[in-house]
């Protein structure tokens, strides 16, 4: 029984240890950092001025799991430079007609070009001036949840009076291996007019 007790506390230990290091290593990934330009009903309201990604096309969330590792090979060297680049805090999954799972690239090489793919699924695109209105949850995004909190967030822009369609994207901040702590969001895409018709000023 001694034996059994002190085998749990060590798994414990190492378990804890194990989520620890991964939310430093999350602390240290750089991040995007959009502009905040306000909150209403617990919504919040960003814009990014310029980002560009790594994407491959997928069905639904769950397929991503093998795409996963496409973008990792990438950016870990798996290109016809053999250049590592480094991995920027959070995962895009984009929700629409066409979905697509992506890697956010480094600002360091916004208006550079890219090392060429061994992959050729793997897509780039630039984005720039995006308005989101956000909802942060916790825990893992599995799809339902997402759709869930999808459907939520659209009534509350509806009742706002922002008209909207069904797509959306889910921003994903920590790795799958990392428990605690976890965060999530769901971005709605906006237009210049529609952030000025909920904060005028």
């Amino acid at each position: 029984m001694k034996t059994i007790v002190i085998f749990l506390i060590i798994g414990l230990t190492l378990l804890v240890s194990w989520q620890l290091y991964g939310a430093y290593v999350t602390n240290k990934s750089p991040k995007m950092e959009p502009e905040l330009i306000g909150v209403k009903k617990g919504i919040i309201f960003k814009k990014y001025l310029n980002y560009q990604k790594a994407s491959v096309s997928i069905d639904h969330m769950s397929s991503s799991n093998g795409k996963f590792s496409i973008l990792a090979d990438y950016i870990f060297g798996g290109n016809q430079d053999e250049v590592q680049i480094s991995m920027t805090s959070p995962v895009v999954y984009q929700m629409d007609t066409l979905s697509t799972f992506s890697f956010i690239m480094p600002e360091s090489w916004l208006g550079k070009e890219l090392p060429k793919p061994n992959n050729d699924n793997i897509f780039f695109d630039v984005v720039k001036n995006q308005y989101v209105a956000v909802l942060e949850f916790g825990g893992y995004a599995k799809q339902e949840i997402c759709e869930r909190k999808h459907k939520e967030m659209s009534q509350v822009l509806q009742n706002l009076g922002i008209k909207i369609n069904n797509n959306y994207s889910v921003a994903v901040y920590q790795a799958p291996y990392q428990v605690l702590n976890r965060k999530n969001e769901i971005w709605i895409e906006l237009n210049e007019s529609q952030i000025k018709q909920l904060f005028p000023n």
